[in-house]
């Protein structure tokens, strides 16, 4: 068994400010107090060890007269039988402290010990042990999709350490040649488009990370497929589109339109994105549904309220702020981003007779609707018309933040059903203003919220109130969560399991829209809210 020699190991700048700042989740194992005796030195104390996945820091008080270390890893836990890896040298000293990173790969979720004894150059005894145990953790080595990483048939996955062997794709093995391995990346080459993968990416036996991800759709062919030439008036397109039309915009293009766009009566329509790269951008000033249509759909779509996408400019208020009579099948937003607007992205409002059968959401982030400083402008679903019916709004697999006044206000007609589910939300609800809010109306079928997490309530004042709906309204809260500073100052959602920290210790950066969880103690860390964030 080796000894490896260390005059003095570096650890790298970054990696000693992250040890600093606590960043490593930190467990003490043990401390003994100093042995005492003439002719030996003395033990170290304050023996720790940071683990973050299989990546572990050992510290420990730097003690007087003291040359060298002597540092022992086995896989036991304080037994100490067969011991793995042997270092020696002076170490790093930061703040009092010994300071070494285990360069060897050790195991994920593996009991390991260590212990830690001193030596002197000029003929002192050297001390007695000082041991500790630690548990690494799971590993995660496999990196997030870059821009045009995913594609319809292939998918480039990449990873942060060459000591692999193998992948597993949906349970069949792929063996990494000399080159990948070298790389760090392996090209995933006849992949079947909108399907469902998980890899896993093994060293032997041991298993270094998992990433489950889903193809992209391949562009649309056929009758009634137009692609939109970058620089084409799209909004003319859409003004003349026959019914089963779908509108094609590749990657990386931007569209603008200053005007309202009236969708031409009785069409269903598509507007699709294509999917890889930079999602395309609409910067448009509203649609107008006309007095009949069927499925109006966007897929796959950057929707900014920002005139030209530019945040300099103006930043318009709505997508659709329906005012004249309509009788509409559906309005469907699947993958996309809605961003940026002063009121709401789904609005009907005045005296005409408005009916729409379905409005639904899937896999999209929205954020920054309807804010200000106090009560918000406009619910991100905002009815207050007497005349106007939406019979069933759906939200599912996706992350709200950042939304001023209410989730839904529909408080003048009743609904037939409402369902949130797989859903993120944070910084939501203002003052005196109601997450869901019906007043006296009822939802005649299912009013269900599933696997949802929300978070953080917007209100300064901390009044923001839960759900107001009909007395013949139930509703149900299925594995559902609350953040500790979620606060309903009334209207509180029955059945919404309290946690008990904070959306900053429950997310990873939600101020900035990064909601992967990271407290690894929360029960519905697997299972509840958007998918993407889930661990």
């Amino acid at each position: 068994m080796p000894i490896i020699q260390f005059n003095k190991l570096h650890l790298s700048a970054a990696l000693a400010l992250v040890l600093v700042a606590g960043t490593f989740s930190c467990t003490k194992f043990n401390e003994w107090d100093t042995e005492e005796g003439s002719r030996r030195l003395f033990a170290t104390t304050a023996a720790e060890a940071s683990v973050e996945g299989v990546t572990v820091i050992l510290s420990w008080k730097n003690m007087p007269a003291t040359s060298s270390y002597v540092v022992e890893i086995s896989q036991d836990s304080l037994v100490f039988g067969q011991i793995l890896y042997t270092y020696e040298g002076s170490f790093e000293l930061i703040n009092g402290s010994r300071v070494m990173l285990i360069p060897d790969q050790l195991a994920p979720t593996t009991v390991y010990s260590a212990r830690i004894k001193g030596k002197n150059s000029d003929g002192i005894a050297e001390s007695n042990w000082t041991s500790l145990a630690f548990k690494t953790k799971s590993e995660q080595i496999l990196l997030p999709f870059g821009t045009g990483d995913l594609a319809a048939r292939t998918a480039l996955l990449k990873w942060s350490s060459p000591n692999v062997t193998h992948l597993l794709l949906n349970g069949t093995r792929i063996d990494l040649t000399a080159d990948e391995k070298e790389a760090q990346s392996k090209l995933l080459e006849g992949l079947t488009p909108k399907t469902a993968y998980k890899a896993d990416i093994y060293n032997n036996t041991i298993i270094r990370g998992s990433l489950s991800f889903s193809t992209t759709a391949e562009i649309p062919t056929g009758p009634g497929v137009i692609v939109v030439d970058a620089d084409a008036n799209l909004a003319t397109l859409i003004a003349g589109a026959a019914d089963g039309t779908t509108f094609v915009l590749l990657e990386g293009t931007m569209y603008n339109a200053d005007d309202a766009v009236l969708i031409p009566e009785g069409v269903s329509l598509t507007i699709w994105g294509e999917q890889g790269g930079v999602r395309p951008v609409l910067a448009f000033n509203t649609f107008t549904l006309p007095a009949t249509a069927g499925t109006i759909r966007f897929e796959n779509l950057d929707i900014t309220g920002y005139q030209n996408n530019n945040s300099a400019g103006t930043k318009r208020n709505y997508i659709f702020n329906q005012g004249s009579a309509t009788v509409t099948q559906r309005v469907e937003f699947e993958n996309c981003v809605i961003r940026n607007l002063v009121n709401s992205p789904f609005r009907l409002q005045g005296s005409n007779a408005i009916t729409i059968n379905n409005v639904s959401f899937n896999n999209c982030v929205a954020y920054d609707i309807g804010y200000n400083a106090t009560t918000g402008t406009y619910a991100f679903f905002h009815n207050t018309s007497a005349t106007s019916t939406v019979n069933n709004i759906s939200l599912t697999n996706s992350t709200l933040y950042g939304i001023g006044y209410s989730l839904i206000l529909s408080n003048t007609t009743p609904l037939q059903s409402i369902l949130i589910d797989n859903v993120t939300m944070d910084n939501i609800v203002s003052n005196t203003r109601y997450l869901v809010d019906l007043n006296a109306q009822n939802v005649t079928g299912s009013f269900i919220i599933r696997n949802t997490i929300v978070g953080r309530t917007a209100s300064v004042a901390a009044t923001a109130r839960g759900i107001r709906v009909g007395s013949a309204t139930t509703y149900s809260v299925l594995n559902s969560y609350q953040t500790a500073d979620c606060i309903f100052s009334a209207n509180p959602i029955s059945n919404l399991t309290a946690y008990g920290k904070t959306s900053t210790e429950l997310f990873r950066d939600p101020v900035n829209g990064d909601f992967i969880i990271i407290d690894n103690g929360f029960p519905g860390g697997s299972s509840t809210g958007d998918p993407r964030w889930r661990q």
